[in-house]
């Protein structure tokens, strides 16, 4: 993982954040080979979460959770920080509920922290249910990988 990838999920994990890792990096730790550009959190959706939230990105050198409206963020189907590298924050992911990931995901280690990963089932549920190009092609690649046909 790169630096800022493991400053990040320190942070994450010193603040006490609750979330759980999905998309295209999610996809990447399970051992789909593909690029991806960004991170996505799907993040308990509680006000004190989101402070949380906010603190630890800052704390990972995000100026812009300096400047964020928890409120908003509260309020957003999807929160975009860019300063670092672009991380993606979710309240609610198509087909996935943030109790059902939290109960299905996998704590692994990583540098200094732990990443909170979706299951390989939640995260083929939830990229089934977005149906893009590469979520199906990532699907295959997860179901070929775990070698459980779905």
């Amino acid at each position: 993982m790169q630096p800022g990838l493991l400053t990040l999920f320190a942070c994450l994990e010193r603040h006490e954040v609750r979330y759980v890792l999905v998309g295209g990096l999610a996809a990447v730790l399970h051992g789909v080979p593909r690029a991806t550009f960004d991170v996505d959190l799907l993040l308990e959706a509680t006000p004190d979460n989101v402070n949380r939230l906010l603190t630890a990105l800052a704390d990972a050198g995000f100026e812009s959770a300096a400047q964020a409206d928890p409120r908003r963020l509260l309020a957003a189907p999807i929160a975009t920080f860019d300063d670092v590298l672009r991380v993606d924050v979710f309240l609610h992911v198509p087909g996935l509920s943030f109790d059902e990931a939290w109960a299905h995901h996998d704590a692994r280690p990583a540098g200094p922290a732990v990443v909170h990963l979706a299951s390989v089932d939640d995260l083929i549920q939830a990229k089934r249910a977005a149906g893009r190009p590469r979520d199906l092609d990532d699907i295959r690649e997860l179901e070929r990988l775990s070698a459980r046909p779905r």
